[in-house]
């Protein structure tokens, strides 16, 4: 349960960090750690600079979860 607790906190913590501001790479390494990911991100904020992120729904525990 505390693992879970976790990967929700990282996983709001994330949202809230990159959404409409710079994506740099500081920022980025915090909490990725696969380079083609973040060149891939490095690739739309180029294109699209502080864009936002939008959850509607995301699967918790099996779950759907409206936000």
């Amino acid at each position: 349960m505390q693992q879970q607790n976790q990967n929700k906190e990282l996983t709001n913590n994330y949202v809230t960090a990159v959404s409409g501001v710079a994506k740099t790479r500081e920022l980025m390494e915090k909490y990725i750690a696969d380079e083609a990911l973040i060149s891939h991100i490095e690739v739309f904020e180029a294109a699209f600079p502080r864009y936002d992120l939008l959850i509607d729904e995301m699967t918790a525990e099996d779950k759907r979860v409206k936000m």
